[in-house]
């Protein structure tokens, strides 16, 4: 038996690139290409250092079991949220980005390694595999420690999972018409 499938009449196809693919194959000039660089070159240089560092103290470096990749992972999802959303953290964002009037969501400021900086910091993405990094190399240098940092976020995540869905159920709840009118 052969498979058909339906098939809409469409335009003939363009051999001209689209506006998406040569929008993306053109760096924006006004991107600080230098700066995403410096910061790409900085967490690697901080990554191999500390690495080349546990090897030279000759730890025997652990390795790693589901539970501590599952510890990590929603630890790095956490500390990435911590560090790029919440309010408590806005002090350390505050001098790489701005927020207009009535505005909620901040957004990268300035220019150079100012504005790659709040980039950075303001993208939950990509601020995660620094955040990955960090409790990584805490985990390789001092398991228990790693465990630890791992277990605190990410049972905050958790927590923030459950409460977030329990608003969410109340107020599904309140909309609903009652029916003891």
């Amino acid at each position: 038996m052969t498979e058909q499938t339906h098939t809409e009449p469409s335009q003939p196809r363009s051999t001209e690139p689209s506006k998406t693919h040569e929008h993306a194959s053109q760096p924006d000039p006004s991107e600080p290409s230098a700066a995403y660089l410096a910061l790409a070159s900085a967490f690697l240089c901080i990554t191999g250092t500390t690495l080349i560092w546990l090897r030279h103290r000759k730890l025997v470096l652990p390795k790693p079991g589901i539970l501590d990749l599952v510890l990590v992972g929603l630890g790095t999802a956490r500390l990435s949220r911590l560090i790029t959303r919440d309010k408590v953290m806005r002090p350390l964002r505050a001098p790489f980005t701005a927020t207009e009037p009535g505005e909620i969501e901040e957004r990268a400021k300035g220019s150079g390694m100012i504005r790659a900086a709040g980039e950075l910091i303001t993208c939950p993405r990509c601020t995660a595999i620094w955040a990955a990094g960090g409790l990584s190399l805490v985990y390789l240098a001092s398991p228990s420690s790693g465990r630890f940092a791992g277990m605190v976020l990410s049972s905050s995540l958790i927590s923030d999972y459950v409460n977030r869905r329990f608003a969410i159920l109340n107020n599904a709840e309140a909309a609903q018409p009652s029916a003891a009118k």
